[in-house]
């Protein structure tokens, strides 16, 4: 038994083999229950120190049981010791009024659930009080993890929103370490935006590319470095927008310096453009060529999201004369969180502006499975290699939806959003391989400013996912850290990263599945009525 916290939310994970995992279970329960809610900080602090650990002998069967590797640091104690050390506890209360309501476990597909004696079996609760881990622990059911390969999601413009993952800074070592390596590789730049971020301040345009572009960068490269650091590996990435110069570092084709020169010149190129916006369509591309024809050139088509969910961006008086059009002829169509036309032709120069800048860079090779949303698939290393590449993605449109059915097809994954907003994980429901269950999504952040609890609520959450999905998670052994720092560290990198921003090498073979084993997926087609809504509200925050 393992656990963690993020502030307020405890995450609680454990695993054994089958025929013991509920014994381990019913042991903290039982620990929980002596302890109480006065007691439930010892009780976490108790579980930093590998609190259940791998099975002891006393609960391998005699063919052997899988070990547990849960990454942790510290003395091991059995299932055994925790047992002698809660025998006679007594049952705990029920939730009395006006207490914290329980929320549900987050668990994998429901198979291989309570698991055969040679089976390893995982379980894990998310609970900021004993009684509330009590009442999740009473209706929890394990399973054996399934071990899908992770793939991280970045979103990028239109994801942002104010104060977004605050509540996991000077929390999550990890991902505190990254984002002031981020803030201090943008430099005077990133010293106001941490100070304008810090403050939350209402009147701050957060929307305008000078503020939520630097700011996407900085937070989705933390947040993909903080599961980096808890021992995940991922097999694949793939950016929607500026989230695809995100994944670039984390793959290893920019260095977080370079890359955040380029963010810089970018930021600076955009300013001069003039004003436009982008619009969400509840339509496939083809169907919006006539109205983008029509405009004579100044309107394209910026991304698009899914088969009937696209992203049309131009300056703002013909973007206004299209959509227009488009709502007198019935269609659904929405503004997106953008002050500028991203992905379209009046990014043009500002795109050359860059060039010289990715020269200098000298882009490399992803050392990751690179999925790009400008590909609209695969990334070859040759293409990631072009500096016209990079230059171009302010002007060309994202494909994210082809990119996402690339990987998708490619074998089954947990897809991580990187991200606030929770529009990839929205558009990602919609795939028929996550419809199927052969795939799955799970975001890292609320979907909207909910305020610091309910950010690391959200992580606790995701990195239970990950346990009990097969993952490893190998936590700080001072816990969180403690307190927020007052200012941002001069470019040191997140624990366990390389100076350079570059992630370590994913082990071999890990990226997608063998061919051999991967489930047939349907073929892709309409998403449900619910599924195209959901994915339609999240388009304007990608």
């Amino acid at each position: 038994m393992t656990t963690t916290t993020f502030g307020d939310p405890r995450l609680l994970f454990w695993s054994a083999a089958g025929p013991h995992e509920q014994r381990r279970r019913e042991a903290l329960r039982r620990l929980l229950a002596i302890r109480g809610e006065a007691g439930f900080p010892e009780v976490v602090r108790l579980c930093t120190t590998r609190f259940g650990g791998p099975p002891d002998e006393s609960e391998r069967p005699a063919t052997g049981a899988p070990e547990s590797h849960t990454g942790g640091a510290g003395e091991r104690q059995t299932g055994g010791a925790l047992e002698r050390q809660t025998a006679g506890a007594p049952e705990p209360r029920t939730r009395g009024a006006g207490e914290r309501p329980v929320t549900s476990v987050t668990e994998p597909p429901a198979r291989g659930a309570g698991g055969s004696p040679g089976e390893e079996v995982r379980g894990a609760v998310v609970a900021a009080g004993a009684a509330e881990a009590m009442a999740l622990l009473d209706g929890h059911r394990a399973a054996s993890p399934p071990r899908r390969p992770v793939a991280l999601l970045i979103p990028g413009q239109g994801a942002q929103y104010r104060a977004m993952a605050t509540g996991l800074y000077g929390h999550e070592p990890g991902f505190t370490d990254a984002l002031d390596a981020a803030f201090a590789a943008l430099g005077d730049r990133g010293r106001r935006l941490r100070a304008e971020w810090l403050a939350a301040d209402p009147d701050v345009p957060w929307d305008d590319g000078s503020r939520a572009q630097p700011l996407l960068f900085a937070v989705g490269y933390a947040l993909g470095a903080m599961v980096v650091s808890w021992g995940v590996r991922p097999a694949a990435v793939l950016g929607h927008s500026v989230g695809e110069l995100v994944s670039a570092v984390l793959a290893g084709i920019f260095s977080l310096a370079d890359a955040a020169r380029l963010m810089g010149d970018r930021i600076d190129a955009v300013a001069a453009t003039p004003a436009g916006g982008m619009l969400a369509v509840a339509a496939p591309a083809a169907r919006l060529a006539p109205y983008v024809e029509g405009a004579g050139g100044d309107v394209a088509v910026a991304a698009v999201n899914a088969p009937r969910q696209t992203l049309l961006a131009g300056p703002e008086r013909s973007l206004s004369i299209v959509e227009a059009r488009l709502r007198a002829d019935g269609f659904t169509v929405r503004r997106a969180k953008a002050r500028q036309a991203f992905h379209s032709p009046v990014m043009r120069a500002a795109g050359a502006a860059t060039a010289g800048t990715v020269r200098a860079a000298a882009p490399r090779a992803p050392s990751w499975s690179f999925y790009s949303g400008y590909a609209g698939g695969p990334l070859a290393a040759e293409t990631a290699r072009d500096p016209g590449f990079w230059a171009n993605q302010l002007t060309d449109p994202v494909l994210f939806w082809p990119a996402l059915d690339a990987l998708l097809a490619s074998g089954p994954h947990l897809l991580v959003e990187a991200g606030p907003g929770q529009g990839l994980t929205a558009i990602a429901r919609a795939h028929p391989a996550v419809r199927s269950r052969h795939s799955d999504v799970v975001p890292l952040l609320p979907a909207r400013h909910s305020g610091p609890a309910a950010d690391r609520r959200a992580v606790c959450a995701a990195a239970a996912r990950l346990w009990l999905e097969g993952h490893p998670l190998r936590w700080p052994t001072g816990g969180p850290a403690s307190g927020r720092p007052d200012t941002p560290a001069s470019g040191r990198p997140a624990s366990g990263r390389p100076a350079s921003g570059r992630p370590d090498t994913p082990a071999s073979g890990s990226p997608g599945m063998p061919a051999s084993g991967r489930p047939d997926i349907a073929a892709s087609g309409p998403a449900d009525d619910a599924a195209r809504e959901e994915a339609f509200r999240a388009t304007q925050r990608v």
